[in-house]
């Protein structure tokens, strides 16, 4: 899925992703090597700052932490990071009152239609997992 200024996610213009990602680090943990690229490019295109920490693969987990609290919003699929790195996240973002994100997967769309479906917030807190 490519996404341009004419494009759309879930029925709101690819300019919602502007309204979330201008500005702001994210910090994606987990996925798949291969969506990486695409997922640091949406970012990057709507000017926004991409991070990735693999969740503790190959990244040490001890990093995660400081990873954390550079970031504006925390996003890691579900289905591609391990649970003890998940619960950690979660209990990171609320202690040092960061946004975080889970979604569906690991593909870009799922990524793209999370972002843009986030409401136009500036606070920190929890969103809602996206999981059915």
């Amino acid at each position: 899925m490519v996404l341009g200024d004419t494009d759309s996610v879930n029925g709101r213009p690819a300019a919602a992703l502007d309204t979330q990602l201008r500005g702001r680090r994210i910090l994606y943990v987990g996925g798949r090597p291969s969506s990486t690229p695409a997922i640091r490019s949406l970012v990057e295109r709507h000017g926004g700052d991409f991070q990735r920490h693999d969740g503790g693969h190959e990244d040490r987990k001890g990093l995660l932490a400081s990873a954390v609290s550079g970031a504006n919003l925390v996003v890691f699929p579900v289905d591609c990071v391990d649970h003890d790195s998940a619960t950690n996240l979660k209990r990171l973002c609320t202690k040092l009152g960061i946004t975080y994100l889970p979604i569906r997967n690991a593909s870009v769309a799922s990524f793209a239609a999370g972002i843009s479906a986030r409401p136009d917030e500036t606070g920190p807190g929890p969103a809602q997992c996206l999981r059915s």
